[in-house]
């Protein structure tokens, strides 16, 4: 049956090349030099590495049936690549080399050499094995030989004129390929009595052997009737070749394979009686080792039969409270219990349930409550029981621990740790903390309840996905993922959160890496505050300011507007008041008199407090850029231009003890400021005193200059000092002193705009000193205060 598969199987191989033989035969199709030298370059590169593996075969072996096997692969590798190299038109035009037979000479001595070699080794096949040390030597001396060979019959073909060898037009159009053809049937022929003949050679290679063969001799068939080169026979003969080398490939690596797997089962079964023998060994040693340990470990050990415990280690006497092993042995494990376990059952039905569902699983743990029998203390134990084999039978091998101290230990920790969940339920704040997977570990209710839980134990485990902000779910992640790998926290952010209802709220958050006792990080924990109601406040007041803001630039748009057009009517009432006094000049009587009078200085007086109302709101709408001011010449332009008519009529001074420093600001504005300062000092005198006003100078902090304006006048009362420089503030009649109120409100707002602050010091009939200050501008910290003093008056603008 065996022999009968592997005929069909041969008979299969040997129909397969020729099932396109009637196409190529009918076929008209060429190919080209390119396809033939690509197909001989594979060709060859095929035979190379079969001859090296054949020769591995042999190197392995010594059989020199692999070595002429090899030997013969190799040489026609050789001249396959030889007619590749030859026959390509891309790099060595044929019709310029001269040799008419060279093509078709090159492919018959290839294939006549290989043939040659497989009878060879045919015929050495029942030689013995070549020695180890003798194989190397045989290698290079027969592919010597070989190769030798294999150049001598290249240069006969290059260099000696051979007979015709293509004879086109004829059925046979190469008969020397019909003879080499003849050959490999022949070799064919004995390669298969060798393999159906002699077990030694019925190996996969002798098989592969055949099949290569029999392509080889349909190879030589395809090219008996190949009319031209390149032709359909021409080149199917060439794939023919080509599958014939890959057939010991396989062979080969189908006897390695089958050797592999004897030598697998050799060392399975080898293997086997190592484990054998290590079982017996290790048998003793845990017995040794089972008995070392039985009565030096610390942890109380028992065996127990159906009838009870029969054996015990020292650790259970002293761990029971009994003397002696025989008193001990006598007892059931239900004699080392209180009457009944925590749960309410009976010890002994308890006992017996847990030594049951043990024989019946072959282990068992569970905590079980004992009681030492010399002091009658109960205690909770850690027991751990084991079905074994011993002297044939099966008992329960009992290890017992003591873990009352673990037991307390852990109740303390679950205290801490109920009291540490108390204090982060009750913080105001929103408090959670995950792993390094983004999973919550923990979080406090007020956190629980925002996601839509009762409890922070329902969201152990679960990830943002799951909650009700999952909208913002991505952007959470990735925050927490940068922290725990930056190792840097995120403080005092805000971020929206979308609500278990659907509506949302915006939080104020930090996270922090979250760290173990070694500093390693393990996740992050994280806190946020609900500031849904101050980002609403503070929306509003951005509204209510910008609405404020609207509202005041309309007021000083009115104001401005109202003041001019205010100014026009009080000139023309001024002026025809004037003019009527001066037409009805005696004839009105004294009462109409004082009626146009108070007219007159009516409109005087509104007039006057127009243009007050007018400088103080171009305090702000009419700015000028800033320049470098010199106070010390400003003062000076001030007293012999501004001032200089009525510090001639009230006999005024003004001193400038030290030079004044330099500053920064709007030059218009500083003098207007100086300046009602100084006119301020000049009016509120007494009577018949000559006004002297003196102006100084001192740093003061955070790079100002204070600035200090003093006069000689009434002063002050010390309860009108803070309501001083507000607007139409007046501390005097009209009668007394004239003026709007409205100066040093000016002053005031000027002072402001320029970053500074300005304030009053006085006595009642001694006089008052005015300081306001401004920032100072020297050599060193010029570049730094033109900014402070720019950004100080766009600020107030």
């Amino acid at each position: 049956m065996k022999y009968s598969r592997k005929n069909l199987i041969l008979a299969a191989l040997f129909l397969v090349p020729f099932i396109f033989y009637p196409f190529s035969v009918r076929a008209s199709w060429v190919s080209n030099s390119d396809i033939h030298s690509l197909l001989e370059f594979f060709a060859a590169a095929l035979a190379l590495i079969t001859a090296s593996i054949i020769l591995i075969q042999f190197f392995a072996t010594g059989y020199l049936t692999f070595l002429f096997l090899s030997l013969g692969f190799t040489l026609q590798g050789s001249e396959d690549f030889i007619h590749a190299v030859y026959s390509f038109v891309r790099i060595w035009p044929t019709e310029q080399i001269g040799m008419i037979n060279f093509m078709p000479g090159t492919y018959v001595a290839g294939r006549l050499v290989l043939v040659t070699f497989c009878i060879i080794g045919l015929a050495v096949a029942k030689l013995p094995p070549v020695h180890i040390e003798n194989r190397v030597k045989y290698a290079i001396k027969c592919n010597i030989i070989g190769f030798v060979i294999s150049a001598l019959a290249t240069i006969g073909i290059v260099g000696l004129p051979l007979p015709k060898l293509i004879f086109p037009g004829h059925l046979i159009s190469r008969p020397i390929d019909l003879v080499v053809a003849i050959i490999y049937l022949v070799t064919f022929i004995l390669f298969v009595r060798l393999y159906r003949f002699n077990d030694k050679y019925h190996t996969p290679f002798e098989f592969s052997m055949i099949a290569s063969l029999i392509f080889g001799f349909a190879a030589q068939l395809y090219m008996v009737h190949s009319q031209q080169l390149y032709d359909a026979q021409f080149n199917m003969s060439h794939i023919a070749k080509i599958v014939s080398y890959i057939f010991p490939i396989f062979g080969i690596s189908a006897g390695i394979f089958g050797m592999y797997r004897k030598q697998e089962h050799l060392n399975a079964c080898l293997l086997e009686d190592v484990a054998n023998r290590k079982k017996t060994e290790e048998k003793l040693r845990q017995e040794m080792k089972f008995h070392t340990l039985f009565d030096s470990t610390s942890d109380a050990i028992m065996l127990l039969d159906e009838r009870g415990i029969f054996d015990c280690n020292n650790a259970a006497l002293k761990l029971f409270g009994y003397s002696n092993k025989e008193e001990f042995c006598t007892k059931n494990p239900a004699d080392l219990s209180p009457l009944k376990q925590p749960c309410g059952t009976d010890s002994v039905t308890m006992a017996n349930r847990q030594n049951a569902l043990t024989m019946e699983k072959g282990t068992n743990h569970f905590e079980w409550l004992h009681k030492r029998n010399d002091t009658g203390r109960e205690f909770s134990a850690d027991v751990l029981l084991n079905v074994i084999e011993l002297d044939g039978r099966k008992v329960i091998h009992a290890v017992t621990r003591d873990i009352t101290e673990q037991k307390q230990a852990q109740e303390r920790i679950n205290n801490s740790q109920k009291l540490l969940q108390r204090i982060v339920n009750l913080l105001p704040e929103r408090i959670f903390w995950k792993d390094k997977n983004l999973r919550y570990l923990g979080c406090n209710e007020i956190f629980a309840k925002d996601a839509g839980k009762n409890s922070p134990e329902e969201l152990v485990g679960k990830d943002d996905f799951q909650m009700g902000w999952k909208e913002q779910a991505e952007i959470y992640r990735a925050d927490d993922q940068n922290v725990i790998e930056s190792g840097k926290s995120k403080l005092n952010f805000e971020e929206p959160q979308t609500t278990p209802s659907g509506g949302e709220i915006w939080l104020r958050t930090s996270k922090v890496p979250l760290t173990d006792l070694h500093g390693n990080t393990i996740g992050v924990l994280g806190t946020y505050g609900d500031i849904t109601e101050q980002k609403q406040a503070q929306e509003e007041m951005k509204n209510l300011n910008k609405k404020l803001e609207d509202a005041n630039q309309e007021l000083k748009h009115f104001v401005y507007i109202a003041s001019h057009d205010l100014r026009e009517p009080l000139r023309k009432i001024s002026a025809f008041g004037i003019m009527l006094e001066k037409s009805l000049n005696g004839k009105l009587d004294e009462a109409d008199t004082e009626n146009l009078n108070f007219m007159i200085d009516g409109a005087n007086r509104m007039t006057q407090m127009i243009e007050g109302l007018l400088a103080y709101s171009r305090v702000s709408t009419k700015t000028q850029p800033v320049e470098l001011i010199d106070l010390n010449e400003m003062v000076r332009q001030i007293e012999h231009f501004e001032l200089s008519v009525l510090l001639e009529e009230r006999q005024a001074s003004i001193e400038v003890p030290q030079t004044l420093p330099s500053i920064k600001g709007d030059p218009t504005q500083i003098r207007q400021l100086i300046q009602n300062l100084i006119a301020n000092g000049i009016k509120y005198q007494k009577k018949g005193n000559k006004p002297h006003i003196e102006i100084t100078s001192k740093p003061a902090s955070d790079g100002m200059v204070k600035i200090a304006v003093s006069d000689n006048g009434i002063g002050i009362k010390p309860e009108y000092l803070s309501s001083i420089f507000g607007m139409f503030k007046r501390l005097h009649s009209r009668s007394e002193y004239e003026g709007t109120g409205i100066g040093l409100a000016v002053c005031k707002k000027i002072v402001e705009r320029h970053g500074g602050q300005i304030g009053i010091e006085s006595q009642p009939d001694v006089g008052s000193t005015f300081w306001f200050t401004i920032p100072a501008i020297n050599k060193q910290n010029a570049i730094s205060d033109d900014n402070l003093v720019d950004e100080a008056i766009k600020s107030t603008v």
